[in-house]
Formats: structure tokens, sequence, C-alpha cells
């Protein structure tokens, strides 16, 4: 598979389009809990979009590709891992504390790992491999324990959501994460984001089918 500018900015486009619809979808719904949720693929488009502009000036400027990538790993790295488990702890009333304590401890991972000057004054280096972009972070972070500690805050809350075709979704993206490791592991942030976003499509799905999931939560 071969990523791009192109296949970052038509994922980003198809992506806003369907956070425009579930947000329209939540609002005009009675319980406006599901509101976090229904912007994840939102979020995951302007992500993407920001990639698409990694992809763009890549090689060119060595400044502007730190500053365009600081954008993209913010979502990656900072935003993730407390925005999944909060957004689930609006929706999900009865695992609310689970979902609101991990929330809290991935705003610390987020803050340590993406908030602390080390992150900004360790080597940075971008090429491409394997037909992706390769994000080389020196970071303590970076290792099994701190990679364990992210699938915790971005994975397990859609795992342990009450409603099972929020789980489906935990399903298909911990599919992706270990698909990612196993083909593009040198690329794994880049490509395992993109992997995610697509799945994110599926957030309109549960928008479509809010009633019923909002049933399932109660």
């Amino acid at each position: 598979m071969c990523f791009s500018a192109e296949a970052s900015f038509i994922a980003s486009a198809v992506l806003i389009g369907t956070g425009a619809y579930t947000i329209k979808r939540t609002l005009s719904s009675k319980d406006h809990s599901f509101m976090l949720v229904a912007l994840i693929p939102l979020l995951f488009g302007i992500q993407q979009l920001s990639e698409g502009f990694v992809w763009l000036f890549l090689g060119k400027d060595p400044n502007l590709d730190q500053v365009l990538s600081y954008i993209f790993l913010f979502f990656a790295f900072f935003l993730w891992p407390v925005w999944v488990p909060l957004s689930l702890g609006v929706f999900d009333h009865p695992r609310k504390k689970f979902f609101y304590v991990t929330a809290f401890c991935g705003l610390l991972y987020g803050l340590a790992l993406y908030g602390s000057p080390f992150f900004y004054k360790t080597s940075f280096h971008l090429e491409i491999c394997a037909h992706s972009i390769c994000y080389q972070i020196h970071h303590p972070l970076f290792n099994k324990w701190g990679v364990s500690l992210y699938f915790l805050f971005t994975i397990v809350p859609f795992l342990v959501a009450k409603s099972m075709r929020i789980k489906f979704l935990g399903i298909c993206i911990a599919i992706s994460a270990m698909a990612t490791a196993f083909f593009y592991l040198k690329a794994f942030t880049s490509v395992w984001c993109f992997f995610s976003a697509a799945i994110s499509i599926y957030v309109g799905y549960l928008a479509y089918n809010l009633e019923r999931i909002t049933k399932d939560t109660e």
C-alpha cells in the first residue's frame, strides 16, 4: 500500500465529511453526551490534513518539517490518550469512573511525552520508509512499556465500553495496530494513525444508530 499527500488529503476530506454528519446527528438527538465521540472523525480528519502538508513540504525546510510534524504528533501523542477515554466517560455513564481515571492518566502521559521539553530538544528526524513517513524520535517513553501504556489509553477504553458496537470499534483498532506493527513497524506512528482514522468512519454508523447505542449504555 502506498501512502502519500493525496491519500492523506482524500482521507481528511472523507473524515471531515463524516464528522460533519456525526455532529449533526448528535445535535439532532435528545442526548448530546455522544458529542465527544462524534467529534473523533473530524479530529482525525484534521490530523490527516496536517500530515498531508508534512508530505508536501518534507525535505524542503527542516524547520517547517518539525513544525508540521509537531502538529500531527500533537494528536497522536497528546490528544488521543486523553480524548478517547474522556469521550467514552461522558457517554458511557455506568463506567464513567474508569474512563475519567484513564483520561487523567492519559493526560499525565501526554504531558510527559509531548509536553516535556525533552521531546522538543531530542533528535528529530523524518524520512520515507515503506512508502510512509517515519517519525524518528528518541524519548524515554518510546519503549515497550510506554507503548503498552499508550494502548491502554487509546484501545482499552473502547473494549471496556458497555455497548458491543463500541467494543467492535476497539477490536478493529487493536487489529489494525497489530497489522501495522507486523508490516510497517518503522512507520508505525504514521500508518497506524492512518488506519485508525479510516476505521473512525465507523463512528458514522454509531451516530446513525445513536438511539440503540444509548440504550446499550443504560
